[in-house]
């Protein structure tokens, strides 16, 4: 099994992402945001986009040192704070790569995201993803759960998400196989089925975008990747 570890740096009350799509020939991302040119232009792949003007204003850009939060496996880093949702558009739009996995939908990816949340959030639901476009469910679809624990909305949960702490949490889903892999800082911590063999509620919009960080009450920080299945 391969760990997850090795490619992406994480983000402080901030956020920072990496996308890879299955079909993919290669390890290459289909996207990967790290924050580093200040603003949401992708390191790899297009740049993400706020969802309204609120979230744009309330977000900011700087360094682990900058924002008074701690550094990420003790390097200063380049990361994104977002706000506390204030309404129920706010978030950020993630591009998405073309579709896969025997649908019209991208059914087989890998997201990856560098996460730390303040203490007031612990306890509390964190949306991360809504995979679906609010269609089928109207909450987000992949969320850190009141345990503080990772899943799909409805459960189950696994492992752990402490306050002020940056950690790496993946999700592996494996539409074609009818499973999602769950993982916090490079360890499986947990996997649920997919009850579709394709185009589940788990899909995402082909060559278009899908919701991230969408009414999440709570300011947080990360840096994210979209990259090939974990194997």
């Amino acid at each position: 099994m391969k760990s997850i570890q090795d490619n992406i740096r994480t983000a402080a009350l901030a956020f920072a992402a990496l996308l890879c799509a299955a079909s993919q020939a290669s390890a290459q991302p289909f996207g990967l945001w790290n924050f580093n040119s200040a603003d949401l232009s992708g390191t790899v792949g297009p740049a993400m986009t706020y969802r309204d003007a609120a979230a744009q204003s309330a977000t900011q850009f700087g360094t682990t040192t900058a924002l008074g939060i701690p550094n990420i496996n003790g390097v200063t880093a380049a990361v994104m704070s977002f706000p506390a949702a204030t309404n129920s558009i706010m978030g950020y739009n993630l591009p998405t790569p073309a579709s896969n996995g025997g649908g019209s939908l991208v059914n087989d990816y890998t997201l990856i995201l560098d996460v730390l949340y303040p203490p007031s959030s612990s306890g509390r639901v964190r949306p991360l993803v809504q995979t679906d476009d609010g269609i089928i469910t109207a909450t987000a679809d992949l969320v850190i759960g009141s345990g503080n624990g990772i899943g799909t909305a409805e459960g189950p949960f696994f492992g752990s998400i402490q306050p002020n702490t940056w950690h790496r949490i993946a999700f592996a889903v494996h539409g074609s196989a009818q499973t999602i892999r769950m993982y916090i800082d490079g360890l499986e911590v947990g996997s649920r089925s997919i009850p579709e063999p394709f185009d589940s509620r788990f899909a995402i919009s082909p060559s278009s975008f899908t919701q991230i960080l969408v009414t999440s009450r709570h300011q947080c920080g990360s840096r994210l990747r979209q990259q090939h299945p974990v194997a």
